[in-house]
């Protein structure tokens, strides 16, 4: 079984998921979403295997997808680091590139400290 972590990036991409499902649907389906996106976690942190790489979103991260988001990992031994929570419809290959060298720090940042 492996750990799951989530990066600073993932919590808020998490907080603002629920904020604009709150806004455009409702309090219920907003929680029913992030309920599914905790399903998805505990069946991650399960079946690592599930993720994988798709060089349409990043040759570097693995991913998986969940309804319209897709969740893009590192793993690093038995510790699965999400490391962001990103829309389909956005441009994820550009917004990867933007934020991949503070994900690749934070994700080795929360590897050391678990490992101490």
């Amino acid at each position: 079984m492996a750990h799951i972590k989530l990066t600073r990036r993932a919590n808020f991409d998490l907080v603002a998921i629920y904020d604009y499902s709150i806004e455009q649907w409702g309090e219920h389906v907003a929680d029913e979403y992030i309920n599914g996106l905790q399903n998805v976690l505990l069946l991650l942190q399960d079946n690592p295997k599930l993720l994988t790489y798709n060089p349409t979103i990043s040759s570097r991260f693995q991913c998986f997808r969940h309804q319209k988001h897709w969740l893009i990992c590192e793993t690093i031994g038995d510790v699965i680091i999400v490391l962001t929570v990103l829309h389909s419809a956005m441009n994820l290959l550009e917004n990867l590139k933007k934020y991949e060298p503070s994900l690749e720090q934070e994700a080795e940042t929360l590897y050391k400290r678990l490992k101490n």
